[in-house]
């Protein structure tokens, strides 16, 4: 239930920071987790479907298996900007918790982690998961379209 994680690192469940921050890394990795398996198991099932289509011997037209593809992906995309809300959560979650903590005990504060910082600029890998289910879209658009 999406309810319940935020429950979980409120202080009023944990008096002691660092306890609350182990709960919040925990969130984070669990929901990161289910951000790449949801990502790899919808590339797979993608790619198995464009590999498996064969225009002039298609038992379901290729229209149909087209349309399904773009569904498909756009329940993709959902989950990945929902779980990627989940993630940003947590993490500014241990941003907050971390400001009470000494310079080097910090993790998403850091130096290597600011936004200012010329090594932090750019495409990132979560973007990723966001930008194949639309690159998969066109794709199956194009191979939805009749071919004169």
């Amino acid at each position: 239930n999406a309810n319940v994680r935020p429950q979980i690192v409120t202080e009023s469940h944990m008096s002691n920071p660092y306890d609350q921050y182990k709960a919040a890394l925990e969130g984070r990795r669990e929901d990161s987790t289910r951000y790449w398996t949801v990502f790899g198991v919808m590339s797979a099932v993608n790619g198995a479907m464009f590999a498996f289509i064969n225009p002039g011997t298609s038992i379901i037209p290729i229209q149909y298996v087209s349309g399904f593809g773009v569904l498909l992906c756009l329940v993709w995309l959902s989950l990945q900007l929902r779980l990627s809300a989940w993630v940003r959560w947590w993490e500014g979650r241990l941003v907050a918790l971390e400001s009470s903590f000494p310079e080097r005990e910090r993790l998403f504060t850091g130096r290597s982690l600011d936004s200012k910082n010329p090594f932090r600029v750019g495409f990132t890998t979560r973007a990723g998961g966001v930008v194949l289910p639309l690159l998969f879209v066109v794709a199956w658009i194009i191979v939805g379209m009749p071919h004169v």
